[in-house]
C-alpha cells in the first residue's frame, strides 16, 4: 500500500492510498483537523468520463466522496474539525454531496474566500472565489457562522492543477488550529500545507498523496 515516505521534525509525508492508510496508520480519535480537497475528477484515471469540472456529474464526485466518510470520522476527535474547500464552478454538487456525506446536523460554517492576484485594480486584479465548509464531528457546543475574507495573492500559479492556494492555507490553519494541534490532509497534492506549516508552530502533520508522480515531485516539501 505504502510506496514512499518523507518525514520531516513535525510532517509525515506518505505516498499511499489516502483511506487504507487512514483505516491501518491513524489511530482512531487522534485527529483534531481534516483538510479535504477534492481534486478534479476529470483528471482522475478512475473517473475519466468526467470531461470537465464543469461538467462534474454529481453522482461521481458522491462515489468519491463517500469512501472518506467512516476514516474520516473514525480518525477524528470528539472536538474534530473537517474543513473541505472547493471552487465556484463545483461547489454546488460539492456543497450538496458533504452536506449528505457528513450530515447536513454536522455542518458548522461556512467561508467564501477571494483571492485577489495583482497589485491594483487598475492593472487589473484578477479575482477567484473559493469557499470552505467546515463540519464538525459534534456540533452541540458551537455556533453557526458564515462569513467572508478577501485575501491577497502573489503568488505565481502552480502547475499542478486544482492546487490548494497558499494563502488559504494559512487562512485554515489559523483559524481552525493551535499548537498541539495533530492535522492530517488526506488529498495533500502538491503539499501546499506542508509548504506552509512552518509558520504555524507545534503543529503536527500528516499528508497523504496517492499519486506516485504527484508525490515525488512535490513532496520534498514536507522535510523543510
Amino acid at each position: 500500500m505504502m510506496t514512499s515516505k518523507v518525514t520531516g521534525s513535525r510532517i509525515q509525508a506518505v505516498c499511499a492510498d489516502s483511506r487504507a492508510f487512514i483505516n491501518t496508520f491513524v489511530k482512531p480519535n487522534s485527529i483534531d483537523l481534516i483538510i479535504f480537497d477534492p481534486p478534479f475528477l476529470g483528471s482522475s484515471k478512475e473517473y475519466n468520463d468526467v470531461k470537465d469540472i464543469v461538467d462534474q456529474d454529481e453522482l461521481c464526485y458522491r462515489r468519491y466522496i463517500e469512501q472518506f466518510a467512516n476514516p474520516f470520522l473514525n480518525s477524528l476527535n470528539s472536538d474534530g474539525l473537517l474543513v473541505s474547500r472547493y471552487d465556484r464552478k463545483s461547489g454546488v454538487i460539492i456543497n450538496r454531496v458533504l452536506n449528505s456525506v457528513f450530515g447536513r446536523q454536522n455542518y458548522l460554517e461556512s467561508y467564501y474566500l477571494e483571492l485577489v492576484n495583482g497589485r491594483s485594480a487598475r492593472l487589473g486584479d484578477h479575482r477567484i472565489v473559493h469557499e470552505i465548509s467546515v463540519y464538525a464531528k459534534n456540533r452541540t457546543k458551537k455556533k453557526l457562522v458564515q462569513g467572508s475574507k478577501h485575501l491577497k495573492s502573489d503568488e505565481k500559479k502552480t502547475q499542478y492543477r486544482g492546487s490548494l492556494p497558499t494563502d488559504i492555507a494559512k487562512f485554515i490553519l489559523g483559524k481552525y488550529t493551535k499548537p498541539g494541534s495533530k492535522i492530517l490532509d488526506p488529498t495533500a497534492g502538491s503539499f501546499t500545507i506542508a509548504d506552509v506549516l512552518g509558520e504555524f508552530p507545534k503543529r503536527n502533520l500528516i499528508a497523504i498523496e496517492s499519486d506516485p508522480l504527484v508525490f515525488k515531485r512535490y513532496s520534498h516539501k514536507a522535510s523543510t
